[in-house]
């Protein structure tokens, strides 16, 4: 049988730019986008 708790978020997450739409991969959400200084938002949070 599979180990682990299913529920549990699989890292590293990854975040794009909301400006500029640079995607990285990161254990924790980067304040800032690299590239542009813009905000990086979690891809897998939905949105709607």
């Amino acid at each position: 049988m599979p180990s682990g708790d299913p529920y549990s978020p699989v890292r590293p997450f990854v975040y794009e730019c909301v400006s500029c739409r640079l995607r990285v991969q990161a254990d924790s959400q980067p304040e800032t986008c690299p590239e542009c200084g813009c905000v990086m938002c979690d891809l897998s949070v939905p949105r709607e």
